[in-house]
């Protein structure tokens, strides 16, 4: 529990091969989305369980506009990225985060010896996942076609 709503982490339960689309119809089937780390107390909760339970990554639910300058929750709650800013990593693959080209968000965790911080990933790698129950049904998006 957190801020008085249900969270399952996949990591816990043995499933982590979910890549980001079929991670999200899994938290549908469960009722649940894909976590939103739409605040910042909701987002360092999240990064330092991911440390205390020694986890390498997950799958957010947030996905980062083409020009990477926003980011859109599975809460519906759209806001500006900060490149390189704390949560977003200061490092990855080709520089600071998010790099472009990539729309799907990750918590990695020291990948890239960056420590817990956020990533644009390639929506086919596969990872666990954190479901949360939204504040009501509306939150909940529309199942999609693709199947896992």
């Amino acid at each position: 529990m957190f801020e008085g709503r249900s969270y399952l982490l996949t990591w816990r339960t043995g499933q982590n091969s979910f890549d980001w689309r079929c991670g999200v119809s899994f938290c549908q089937s469960q009722g649940m989305r894909l976590v939103s780390l739409d605040n910042s107390q909701k987002t360092e909760h999240f990064l330092g369980l991911l440390t205390t339970d020694r986890a390498p990554y997950f799958w957010s639910g947030g996905q980062v506009a083409r020009d990477s300058r926003s980011i859109t929750w599975q809460s519906g709650k759209t806001e500006p990225v900060a490149r390189g800013q704390h949560p977003w990593s200061f490092t990855g693959r080709t520089g600071p985060q998010p790099d472009g080209g990539e729309t799907c968000v990750a918590v990695l965790n020291n990948t890239y010896r960056d420590g817990v911080k956020l990533h644009d990933v390639a929506c086919n790698h596969e990872k666990p996942v954190i479901c949360e129950i939204g504040r009501d049904t509306s939150e909940l998006q529309s199942p999609l076609q693709s199947r896992m």
